[in-house]
Order: C-alpha cells, then structure tokens, then sequence
C-alpha cells in the first residue's frame, strides 16, 4: 500500500495550479482568433431595422476583428439602449451579431388622474420617451411616477397612490 504525503514542495505545486485556475477564469470566455470579416449577420431583431445596427457597429466587411475590437462593439450596441443582451460571435469568416431588443412601448393606457390634465401628463411622458412605439425603460418611468408623486404632495394630496401596471405580451404573426 502506497502512502501519500505532503513534502515542503506541495505548497509550491498548489500555488502554481491554482495561479493557472485563475487565470483560465479571467480570460474571456468567447475569445477568438483574429480574422478578417467576410460577412455579418445579424440576429434577434424585431422592430429594430438591420440598417440601424450596422450603423452603430464598429466592425465593417474587409475588417481585422480581434477580442478587443469585439468587446468595443458589444460596447458600443449597448450604449444604443436599444438592446438589453448583445453577443458577438464568428461562424468561420462570418461576424455575428446576435442582440435581444429591449421590449417596445405598444400603448399606454392611464385612469384616475384628477389633478392634472392627461395631456399634460402625455407631455411629460412625451418629453421622457415613454410613447407608443419607443423602446420601453423602466427606470425612466420610474423617474416619472417618483416626480408625479412629489408633485400630488407639492399640491396637498398625501394620500395619493400612483399604481403603476407593465404588461408584458408576445404578439405572434
């Protein structure tokens, strides 16, 4: 029977593998090798229109794309607030673009308000982007029911309630 024991070099070894576990872990999990682009696609869209995608992609047909210029495009996609999960992958020489769109306002329907009229709250919700056929963004509207709240107070109405009701539906074709 072989016996198994720690020697002074153990702790050695232990450091090494677990130095080359982390780092296993902080390199990007999709990284690929550099290429040259021969065609993009793109994935996932609903509303949005392919034009508008490639407009603020970084990366163009002819294009060396590495892992940083790939990280600047999911960069950049997202800061369009259009989409809430971006992925750039390859298929051979092919860039692909696979997004899912934030959803999008289809109506907006409000009930109760005494205090103001519903065209000036049409005008605030106008001015912030929370209109039909606008990409729909809860913090935003948020924003809208803390201001319309301070604004019931402002005017001596303590006990209002704003009910705030998101529905979320799948329109199938």
């Amino acid at each position: 029977m072989k016996k198994f024991s720690l020697s002074s070099a153990s702790p050695i070894l232990f450091a090494a593998g677990v130095a080359c576990v982390a780092a296993a872990w902080a390199a990007p999990a999709w990284a690929f090798t550099p290429f040259t682009v021969k065609n993009i696609e793109i994935r996932g869209l609903e509303h949005i229109a392919p034009g508008t995608v490639y407009n603020y992609l970084p990366i163009h047909i002819g294009e060396q794309v590495d892992d940083q210029k790939a990280q600047q495009a999911i960069k950049d996609l997202y800061s369009t607030g259009f989409f809430k999960d971006v992925t750039i992958a390859r298929s051979d020489d092919n860039l692909l673009v696979i997004v899912q769109e934030r959803p999008i306002i289809s109506g907006i329907k409000m009930t109760g308000i005494k205090a103001f009229s519903k065209s000036e709250v049409n005008g605030t919700l106008k001015g912030v982007g929370l209109v039909d056929r606008h990409i729909f963004n809860r913090s935003v509207l948020d924003q809208v029911v803390h201001g319309l709240q301070e604004q019931y107070e402002g005017m001596g109405y303590y006990n209002a309630k704003i009910h705030v009701r998101v529905e979320s539906c799948r329109v199938t074709g």
